[in-house]
């Protein structure tokens, strides 16, 4: 096996050539050469991943055809102007740097009308610029019925909103309702506090808790980002 994986580094991956010749340098490694496009894929390179199977899948047994699946995520707070617009500025910064921006999209919504049209609370981008995450574009608006069918995970801050997207929310969608603090693993809480009323060291806890679980939700969705069809 380590000879295969230093002829895929040094070679690279077979051709169409070698597929349709069935090249004798290649027999006997279909398990490591897919072995490798898991690798690819859990390596935060799901774009290369999905290029190198072009030609590896099908000399696999596989079909070229690759699924490329659009993972779609929610933050809600009540105001969308502190929690969920921070969220979606710590996952967005997390996306980028993992090389998934192409195929996970991230947006934040309000559970009531207060703050419609408003940017970020102030403490709040602050707070956020000081760990390096710009979420002065955000814009607060409220969740709507499409919502609901065009994400894939709507994560809320606390109870009392998921309480009321769950008197919204159609039977068909509520499986998409989740806590957001369900995917954090250093921190217990359930929930992420509101810190609207208190001072900046509240904005301040309001971050360690997101970028906690945002680094959960992160793993998730990087399973999801690329699938393939067998043959």
């Amino acid at each position: 096996m380590a000879k295969s994986l230093l002829r895929c580094m040094n070679t690279g991956f077979p051709t169409d050539t070698d597929v349709n010749n069935h090249n004798p340098g290649w027999t006997g490694s279909r398990g490591v050469q897919a072995l490798l496009f898991y690798v690819l894929i859990f390596v935060n390179v799901p774009e290369k991943a999905v290029c190198i199977a072009q030609n590896l899948l099908p000399y696999c047994g596989f079909s070229r055809t690759i699924s490329i699946m659009m993972t779609k995520v929610l933050f809600v707070c009540m105001g969308n102007i502190c929690r969920s617009p921070s969220a979606e500025g710590v996952f967005r910064h997390l996306i980028d740097e993992a090389g998934l921006s192409g195929v996970v999209e991230v947006d934040s919504a309000a559970t009531h009308n207060f703050h419609i049209g408003e940017a970020p609370d102030a403490r709040a981008q602050a707070a956020a610029r000081k760990r390096g995450y710009d979420i002065s574009a955000c814009v607060a608006r409220q969740i709507t019925a499409d919502d609901f069918r065009e994400f894939d995970f709507i994560l809320v801050m606390d109870w009392e909103n998921l309480s009321a997207l769950q008197q919204q929310c159609p039977k068909i969608y509520q499986h998409k309702l989740m806590l957001l603090m369900r995917f954090a693993n250093e921190f217990e809480e359930a929930t992420v506090p509101e810190p609207y009323y208190g001072g900046p060291e509240g904005f301040a806890k309001v971050l360690d808790y997101l970028e906690d679980s945002c680094q959960g939700v992160l793993e998730v969705v990087r399973k999801r980002a690329t699938q393939y069809q067998a043959a």
